[in-house]
Formats: C-alpha cells, structure tokens, sequence
C-alpha cells in the first residue's frame, strides 16, 4: 500500500522532533551542573536575630553575592533557646532532609555533634560548608579535613580567632600603658561568651597567649578573672556588675564582641568608661560609632564577609565540580580598627562598600588569575 504524503508528513514531524529532542539533551548535559539545573539551592542556618550586629552584616553580604551568583538563597534562624547541641542537630535534620532540601547548607560548626553532622549530610547528599566558629584542634585525627573521609564536607571558613584574641590584648595593654605611664601593674578583666562558643574559647586563649608574651617581656598585666556568659543579655550584665564590685574598674576590659562591649558600656560610669581600656571584636555599626565617642579603644572584624566567600566556594563548586577543591579549609585574617586608623575605614564601613562589591571576581569561575593562584578572601577599603 503506497505511502500518503500525510503519512509522511507525519512520520517526518516525529523524527524532526527526535532530532531536537536529542539536541536539547545533549546541551543540557554539556552545561555546567549550576546552569542545568537552575537555580542552586542554598540555606544559611543563622544563630542571630535579625538585628544582631554581626550576623546581620553577614547575612547582608551574603544576600548581595546570592544575588550575583544567581542562587536560591534562604536563611534560617535558630532561637536564643535553641543554641544547643540537641536543638542545633534537630534543625540540620529538619532542613537537609525536608522535601526543598538545599543544594549547599552553610552554617556554624557545632561542638558535640560534628560527626553525627556530617554523616547527615553525607547521607542526604546535601553540600556542606561550615563558616564562623573555628575547628576543633584534633579535628583532623577525628573526621578529616573537608572532603576526605566526608565527601559533602566541602570546606571550611572562619577567621583567626586566636591570633586576633593574642591582637586585641596587645593593643588594649599598649593604650592603657599610655593612659598611666607610672603604674607598676596593669588589671585586666575579660568576657569569653558563652561556655559552648568554640569561637569564644579561641579568642581566649589567644588573649591568654598575649599576656604571657607581655608579661615575658617585662610589662606587668594582672589578669583579675575572665568569666563566660552570654554574648548579650541579662545574664552578662548581672554577671559584669558583681565583677565590677568586687575588682572595681580595671585597665583593660577584654570582650568577644562589639554587642558584649555595648551592654558593658551601658553599666558603667562615665569616669570608669574614661579610665578602661576596652576592646571588642565585629566591626559593628554601634561599636564603630563608640569608637568614634572615645568609649571603646578598638575593635576586631572583617569576618562578616566570610559567609560571601562560602557562596563563593559553592559557586565554583557548582560550576567546576572537584576543580575548585584544591583548597578546602580557609583562615581569614581579620583587621584592628582603633581611632588612629578609623579614616581609613570610615567611609568604606558607613557606605557598606561591601554590598557594592562583585563577588564574581573572586571566583575560579570568572577570575584566571584565581583559577591559577587560589583563592584571596580579603576585602579591604579601596577594593
């Protein structure tokens, strides 16, 4: 039976469409995993409020660049009654394991579950990549770098606390050794956040580190007592007014963050706030501007951005695949601000030039110069 030309037309429709068909699978499988499969899913479990100093900056920053990258990018928040171990590992599960679970999970690396954590996420083939709170020392021995014995660990980034703890008590004792030339001791008190913060305990120990350095070469800081408690709150003030009573207002008052420094401020009398030297860490709206008062001497940041360089990382990642591992856990260094130094940042700090910044040449992905030299997490006024 002959052939009609509608048959045939047909017959030709259907292969054509085949032939496209084929096509279309072929380019999605060239593409790079990002755009196949746009977009990228990323979560950011947050342990601060929205108005909190240091993590709204960080999160500020991070929305900029998710912009730029193109990701799906949400935040999730933990509760001032969740920051625990128990609650912390429930709201992992509840994400990573929800039916819009997230491509890249970013969040703190909690003490106390680290190895029930990663092998969550190994098992839900969620990307994993730990920011803020620095690494156990034996963290190695116990669960590997990033990805070696966890292939969804991608990577790690936090700053240097101990070297900025070790930074901030040296230059607190070199003000307040000018402030009283004659006095044979210096007192110093200092706040270490709360007993869990890794983050906290890092910065101690650098101050610690500082003192002894200090004391070795011939200048004499007693250290009255450190004290953990809460970053901010009640807790913290009750705690600082009895240390108050007990060894009056010393030379150098040491606190993990600006928002500790400012609930400190507050207690204290303006005679006291002109005798102590106080020091903080988070580069803050509201620490800048006690700098600016005279009431706070210095303060340590920078490392909001650090959220930004784990989008960073998740981005190449997304795009190159095991090409952008070479490195995988990042310290980043973070800078002193005091009032010597407080033109060179003030303008870049009150424009928040970082949110105008492209994070896009601090890719692999668009930056030669990074694809052949590594990454440089650092933003610094000018850039």
């Amino acid at each position: 039976m002959p052939i009609r030309w509608a048959d045939k037309g047909v017959r030709l429709i259907v292969l054509f469409s085949r032939v496209l068909l084929c096509c279309s699978l072929l380019l999605v499988l060239a593409l790079p995993a990002a755009l196949a499969q746009q977009p990228v899913r990323i979560t950011l479990l947050s342990p601060g409020a929205a108005d909190d100093p240091f993590w709204s900056e960080l999160e500020g920053a991070m929305q900029v660049a998710a912009r730029q990258f193109e990701f799906d990018f949400k935040i999730e928040r933990l509760s001032h009654k969740e920051h625990n171990r128990f609650s912390v590992l429930s709201r992992y599960q509840e994400i990573i394991e929800g039916p819009n679970k997230p491509d890249y999970f970013i969040s703190f690396f909690q003490r106390g579950i680290e190895q029930n954590s990663l092998e969550m996420f190994e098992k839900n083939r969620v990307h994993f990549i730990s920011i803020n709170t620095g690494l156990p020392s034996d963290y190695a021995e116990q669960f590997g770098k990033p990805g070696e014995r966890y292939q969804y660990w991608l990577s790690h980034v936090s700053p240097d606390d101990y070297l900025a703890g070790k930074q901030l008590m040296h230059s607190l004792v070199q003000q307040a050794s000018q402030k009283t030339p004659d006095k044979d001791v210096l007192t110093a008190l200092a706040f270490g956040g709360p007993t869990h913060s890794q983050v906290g305990r890092q910065r101690l120990l650098g101050m610690r580190a500082a003192l002894a350095e200090i004391n070795s070469e011939g200048e004499k800081v007693a250290l009255l007592q450190r004290v953990f408690s809460d970053w901010r709150g009640e807790e913290l003030v009750q705690k600082a007014q009895a240390l108050f009573k007990r060894h009056s207002y010393p030379d150098v008052l040491w606190v993990p963050s600006d928002g500790t420094a400012i609930d400190l401020l507050a207690i204290m009398p303006e005679q006291a706030k002109r005798h102590t030297t106080v020091g903080s860490f988070d580069w803050s709206d509201l620490g800048i501007a006690k700098i600016q008062q005279g009431q706070l001497y210095a303060s340590i940041g920078g490392h909001f951005l650090d959220g930004v360089w784990a989008l960073v990382i998740a981005f190449d990642h997304a795009n190159r695949g095991e090409l952008a591992m070479s490195e995988t856990v990042f310290n980043t260094k973070m800078n002193i601000i005091t009032m010597d130094n407080l033109l060179d940042y003030q303008q870049w700090l009150a424009n928040k030039d970082w949110l105008k910044a492209d994070y896009r040449r601090f890719t692999k992905t668009h930056n030669s110069f990074v694809r052949a030299n590594g990454y440089d997490f650092n933003l610094v006024p000018g850039d």
